[in-house]
């Protein structure tokens, strides 16, 4: 878990320090963040809302609160990391299934079979190569276009 502490000397200045001196990958964070401050205003909570920090810690600490704000830091980190690898992976698969269905028109425009038998032979294909269907597809696409281009010249 990472924590980057905040202080109450020139608040202003210390916000604008910590963007250079402390990287965070907002998109992709290595760990949870907890910031740790000892003094509140609209720029520190800025800055904690732009890091996407799971939890913010007051100081002085008080023994209630410090480890429940870990424990739920820490379960909402390994939440949205989670749910960004299922958005991932369903980027990926509607990508193949775009790949599919343009492959299938190519195949039925090529060849003059239908799309249904067009998958038919896509997926037998990549059965027997032991590949993703959706890599076939890229590589169909290509071929179609390099025939495509061939044919124009």
């Amino acid at each position: 878990m990472a924590h980057a502490k905040l202080s109450n000397s020139a608040a202003n200045q210390c916000c604008l320090q910590l963007k250079h001196a402390f990287h965070w990958d907002v998109s992709h964070p290595p760990a949870a963040l907890v910031l740790v401050v000892d003094y509140e205003n609209p720029l520190v909570l800025q800055y904690s809302l732009s890091l996407n920090a799971q939890a913010i810690i007051g100081l002085p600490f008080h023994p209630m609160g410090v480890m429940s704000n870990l424990l739920l830091s820490l379960q909402e980190y390994k939440q949205t990391r989670s749910m960004l690898k299922t958005i991932r992976n369903l980027e990926l698969k509607l990508s193949a299934s775009e790949h599919i269905e343009k492959a299938k028109q190519c195949l039925s425009q090529s060849q003059g079979i239908s799309l249904e038998n067009a998958y038919s032979a896509m997926r037998q294909q990549a059965m027997e190569r032991r590949q993703p269907i959706g890599e076939l597809a890229k590589e169909i696409i290509a071929q179609h276009r390099q025939t495509q281009e061939s044919n124009s010249t």
